[in-house]
């Protein structure tokens, strides 16, 4: 699976290649609590030997693509954080939902 995505130039593109798998109990996007929750990525296997010796690291980075993130929505209210607070940006608040929904986490291994 290969996803093109279009850039700021209209004429540029790049492609993401997943290399693996995020799995969690969570099924869609509104049910992940604010601060996550445990997961288990499961990397596919012609990419495991770059597995090799990641034990030796406390934390990870890992880059996600929010396949269910709707993408069409520029601001919203964090309603989860609070109810009352203004309108946001996506951009300015933890959002899910995105135009490009490329995410990063730091993770404890």
């Amino acid at each position: 699976m290969c996803n093109k995505v279009t850039a700021s130039n209209e004429n540029d593109t790049f492609s993401v290649k997943p290399i693996g798998i995020v799995r969690a109990q969570f099924q869609e996007p509104e049910d992940v609590p604010i601060k996550g929750g445990s997961a288990q990525i499961e990397i596919f296997p012609e990419y495991q030997r770059g597995l090799l010796r990641i034990e030796e690291n406390s934390h990870l980075w890992i880059q996600m693509w929010f396949h269910k993130a709707k993408r069409d929505i520029l601001s919203t209210v964090p309603g989860k954080v609070n109810s009352g607070l203004p309108e946001y940006g996506v951009f300015s608040i933890h959002a899910v939902s995105r135009p490009n929904p490329v995410a990063l986490s730091l993770v404890r291994l």
